[in-house]
Order: structure tokens, then sequence, then C-alpha cells
């Protein structure tokens, strides 16, 4: 019995464990199936049901520097149709053609569609929409989606760039920052019969897209004004091709603005109207030959490293040298010219001599040292490195040539990185676009801060190489025409014959440029100034130098940056500008209206007024008004009292304090 009691007490044992195994199999697979796997068989079972059409996702704003609005998103409506649910289609497709101006016969052929739901129309305008729901039409209705805009149109668009239909950057920051800009997609959701066929059992369901980050740049937008419009007239001025102006704070790297002429509406893009030229952001995707410009770093080169001194002189052979197989001239005929004379009048022939004392070594980790043929790091797509070969390439005539100039390609945004290392005292700073990254609460996700790259050259150099560029914007130098009246410039003039494509050669076209930082000895702009082709005159002296000085001191006055000097200290500027604000303030009271500044073709003073008061002013004498912020006016572009060439006005408010 014994026996027989144990064999049936193991037989159970083993029965009981058969189905613990086989239990905690199924329980195992189960878990399997519903909870590791239960998001991707759900996905599984839903495509089964149902159908999902993508809605656009809102994309993030972008601001300038100081929060003022670049690139929005706005919610738009969009008309679809439900065929099964239009009776009479001939009737309602004659009623909806000329509310959304489609062909009647193509309306016809979207109503007649065997599908449950058809778009009629994206993204069209409130009033349009609004005429369309009006007639209440049994199946047609609509769905908020989101369009992107430019509120300031061409105002930087080369900068921004564009986003498609889809809300997917295409180009500019919109490319470079689009994962961040860019909102969950939110969708419509349609149920399907057993046989794949699309039903709305319970109407239309539509699930919310989630709102991407906003960027804030380093643009300001007062600067960005300020160096298009003065850029647009140099080039209108000098019936050049086109042109770029670039302003950077060399003691951060921050870029202030970016403005290409010609440019584009992105608001239009889609219109074709605009060729790839005047959508690309030439500053960074274009390079050129910089001319002399690139004197003022050779001659930095030959300073840092000792081969020549500040007072060393050079023979500079009457206006004419033979290098090689070659003949360099000199505009003007000098003699023996010392180093910052060299640089002061522009002499090819000094820079050619610096050079060879230099040597090729010398002279090309030099100029890799500004920066040049290499990334400056900026965020934005497309950038080029130019170009500059390696010493064991170079011919016999290119130690000199390139001394000055030539034989080398640069972006502009690299000149103004190298240029700025000049300005802080010897520092080559990263440049870049993007402040930070911040959602709808102002919650920072990311921020972006300097970044020293190297030291390019020493502080003393640097002093040194100011006080050289000083001498080209006073009298006898190339760049007098850049001066200002408060302020002192450090600057250089450059002119560089463009290379015929393809072949080995010059033609007669030319690249004028000026490239300065302001105040000289406390620099807070550098700003590169290229003119494109100018007809007639092409010295950069005198078709790019004026427009920096017009940049350079709308600018500072917009940054508050006032001089420091015997001749007008800052407590007379601020008591100068709080006049005219009283000035302004008591005008509006007693309903006077400035005509004396508008009859003697100067800019009126709108400091103190509202933004009721500056309209009503400017719409008196057909003025384009701009309007920032809320409140007085604090500040305006062009400067008052300067002359009225244009009727394009831009003035900031700020609330009463």
């Amino acid at each position: 019995m014994n026996e027989k009691e144990t064999w049936l007490r193991n037989r159970v044992y083993i029965i009981f464990s058969v189905f613990i195994f086989f239990f905690a199999v199924v329980l195992a697979k189960a878990y399997y199936l519903q909870i590791i796997k239960y998001e991707e068989y759900s996905r599984l079972a839903d495509s089964q049901y149902e159908r999902t059409i993508p809605l656009i996702p809102r994309r993030g704003i972008i601001y300038d520097r100081n929060y003022q609005e670049l690139a929005v998103s706005l919610e738009m409506d969009s008309i679809y149709a439900r065929p099964a649910l239009i009776a009479d289609k001939q009737k309602v497709a004659a009623q909806l053609s000329p509310l959304l101006t489609i062909p009647e016969e193509d309306l016809l052929k979207k109503l007649s569609d065997k599908r449950p739901f058809v778009w009629l129309m994206r993204r069209v305008p409130p009033e349009q929409s609004a005429r369309v729901l009006k007639c209440e039409i049994n199946g047609i209705g609509s769905i908020e989606e989101s369009r992107r805009f430019y509120p300031h149109r061409s105002l930087a668009s080369t900068v921004i760039g564009t986003a498609d239909i889809d809300s997917r950057g295409l180009e500019g920051i919109e490319l470079t920052y689009d994962r961040s800009l860019l909102g969950k997609p939110g969708c419509l959701v349609m149920a399907r019969d057993a046989l794949g066929r699309d039903i709305f059992p319970e109407g239309i369901k539509v699930v919310d897209s989630e709102k991407g980050y906003n960027l804030v740049l380093t643009i300001d937008k007062i600067i960005q004004h300020i160096a298009e419009k003065e850029l647009e007239k140099a080039v209108e001025k000098c019936s050049a091709k086109g042109g770029m102006a670039v302003v950077m704070d060399p003691r951060t790297g921050e870029v202030l603005a970016i403005a290409n002429c010609p440019s584009f509406n992105p608001n239009q893009s889609g219109a074709g109207e605009y060729t790839p030229s005047c959508r690309k952001n030439r500053v960074v995707t274009d390079s050129f030959e910089p001319g002399s410009i690139l004197k003022v770093f050779t001659v930095a080169g030959a300073l840092e490293e000792k081969v020549v001194d500040l007072e060393d002189q050079f023979y500079c052979e009457n206006g004419k040298y033979r290098l090689g197989n070659r003949m360099i001239h000199d505009v003007h005929k000098y003699g023996w010219l010392n180093v910052a004379e060299i640089v002061k009048y522009s002499s090819n022939i000094g820079a050619c001599k610096i050079s060879e004392n230099m040597g090729k070594d010398c002279l090309y980790h030099c100029l890799k040292g500004f920066g040049f043929g290499d990334d400056s790091g900026i965020d934005f797509v497309g950038e080029v490195k130019g170009m500059i070969h390696p010493p064991d390439r170079w011919a016999k005539v290119a130690l000199g040539n390139i001394a000055f100039g030539q034989g080398i390609s640069v972006t502009a945004l690299q000149v103004v990185a190298a240029l700025s290392a000049i300005a802080n005292g010897g520092l080559l700073m990263k440049p870049y676009l993007a402040r930070e990254i911040v959602d709808d609460y102002g919650n920072v996700v990311e921020k972006f801060s300097p970044v020293v790259k190297r030291r390019v050259i020493s502080e003393e150099t640097a002093r040194v190489l100011t006080s050289i560029m000083k001498m080209v914007v006073q009298e006898g130098g190339t760049g007098q025409k850049a001066a200002l009246e408060y302020f002192e410039v450090a600057g250089k003039t450059g002119t560089a014959q463009k290379v015929i494509p393809g072949v080995k050669g010059y033609s007669n076209k030319r690249i004028g440029s000026f490239m300065g930082f302001v105040p000289a000895d406390n620099p807070k702009l550098a700003i590169l100034v290229l003119i494109d082709e100018p007809r007639g005159i092409t010295y950069g002296g005198v078709v790019a130098a004026p427009a920096f000085r017009e940049i350079a001191s709308q600018a500072l006055y917009h940054l508050r940056v006032f001089p420091e000097s015997n001749t007008l200290k800052v407590e007379e500027v601020k008591a100068t500008e709080d006049r005219a604000v009283e000035k302004a303030a008591y005008a509006q009271e007693e309903g006077l209206m400035l005509e004396e500044e508008i009859a003697e073709g100067k800019v009126p003073n709108f400091l103190g007024m509202s933004i009721r008061q500056v309209l009503r002013l400017g719409g008196k004498y057909d003025l384009n008004i701009k309007v920032t912020g809320s409140g007085r006016a604090v500040r305006q572009t062009p400067i008052p009292g300067t002359v009225l060439c244009e009727r394009n006005c831009m003035v900031e408010f700020q609330p009463a304090t």
C-alpha cells in the first residue's frame, strides 16, 4: 500500500508540475503579448480597422534676440468634402467654384470621388473659409491646419529660410533647427469596415498636433533692417549685381545681421518668381577672392611672428613690380612705405614684399589660423570652406598674390569672424545664430553660449593692428568715406578682380568691399559690406565704405552706444535725446505735426510719440512706418534729422516706466 500511495502521490506531483509548467508558459506568452508587445500589436490592430490622414504640425516661433517675431505659424482652415453625403454634386460644384477659385469641372471631379473624404483646398484665408462655410452645405466642412507666415516679409529671409507645405524646413534656420521647431503631427482618424472601406460611424475624429519649440536668434531685427536697407541703397547707387553685409558682435561671435541683395519674400516662395540665387544666404554659401582686405591678416601674421617691425620700410617700386612672370601694380606710385602705410594706402607691392619676408609656410599657417579654408562652425546648413591650397601646391607667384588677396577664396562670414579676432584682442570666436531654444512658457530647453576656438594673435599685436586700421579711415587713407563723426573706426578697403569660371584668368568685373569695427578701441560691432560687380567706380572705399558708415552709425544709435570724447559727452547726447522727446510730445499736445523736418527733406523725430501719433504722421506724409513694441517711441531708424532718402522708417516702442 505504501508503494501504491507513493506512486499515486508522485503521479499527482508530476501532473501538477506539468500543469504548472504549461500555465507558466501561457502566462509568459500572455505577458509578452499584452505587456511587452502591446504597443506594436495595438498599432497592427488599429491599422486593420482605422486609417489616419496626417495633419500639418504647428512649428515653433522664430524670434530675434529681443523676442520680436520673425516666423510664426498661423491656424488656417482647410476645406474638405465627404462626397457620399452630397446629393447634387453638380449644383455644389457650381456654388463653390467661385468661392474657392477652382474650375467647376475640377471641383466636380473631386466631389465625384468614391473615397469618403477628399480635400478641396488646404489652408485658405479666413474670409474665404467663412464664405464657404456660410453656405452650410451638407458634406462640406473645415479643419484647422497650420501655415508658416513671415510677418516682416523679406527681412532676414535668406537667414530664416522657408518651410514646405508639410511644415518641414527646406532651407536656412528653418532647416537647421527643423527637429526643434517641428511639432508632433496630428491626424484625422477614420474607421474601416470589414472590406477595408473608409467609414465615418461617429463623424470625423481629429487628433490635435503638438506645437514645436520656439527658437531665439542672435539676429537683431532693427540692425537687420538697417543692414538690408543700406546695402540695397548701395547696390542700387552703383548699379551692382548684388551685395552682402554682415554685422557681428566681435566679443561673442553672435551674428546680429546678415543681409543679401537681392533677396526674396518667403511668403511668396512657392510662386516660382525668385531665382535660386535670390534664396541663398550667400554670406555663408558663396566664396570669393577677398582682394586687399586680406592684407590686414597678412600683416597680422608678419607682426605676430616678428618677421617685420611696424617701422620697417619697403620700397614699392613706384607702382610696378615684376613677380615671376607677372607684373604687380599699385593704383598709385609709391616709393618707400612702412608697414602701417602699406595698409593705409593699400599697396599690393608692399604686401608682396612683406610676404616674401614671411615665406610660404608662415603665411599659410597665419591665414589658416584666422579660419580661412575651414568651416567657421556656424549653425547654418550649406556653409562652404573657401579655398587655400597647401604651400607645396603654390605656384611661383602665389606667395605674393595671396598676400593681397588673389589665389585664395573666402566667405564673407569667415572675413567677419577673422576681423572680430583682431577687434576682441586676438581670439577667434565661433559665429552662431541661435541663442536659445525655449518652450511656450519661457522655459529654456537649450542655451547656446560663446565659444572661443583659439587664440590667433596676441593682444599687443591686435592693438597694433587696430592703430594701423584706424589710419585707413583717416585723411589720406583709402577708407575715408567710412569715418564716423563721433567714433573712431578701424577698417580696411578691398577691391578684387573676379575670376573667370573655368579659365585661369581674371575678368574686368570687380568686388568692392569694406570691413571694419567700431568703436575702434572698444569694439561693439564688426561689419563687412561687399558690393558685387559695381559699375563705374569699383573701389571698395567708394562703393562699400559709405554703406558701412550708415550701418555702423545707425546700429550704434540703436544699441545706445554713446561716444566718449571731449567733443560730445554721453550726458550731452542723452540730454539732446531727452529734449527731442519733450519737443515731440509737446508738438503732439499742441496739434503740431513737425512739418519743418519734412519740408527740409529730413527724417521727422518720432521719439516720445504714441503708435497712433506716429502712424498718423507717417500717413500724412506718405511714409512707410514699421512698428515694433508698444507704448512710446524710444528708437527709430533712420535717425531723426538725417536726410530723407527713402519713405521707409522703423520705429521701436517701449512701455513708459
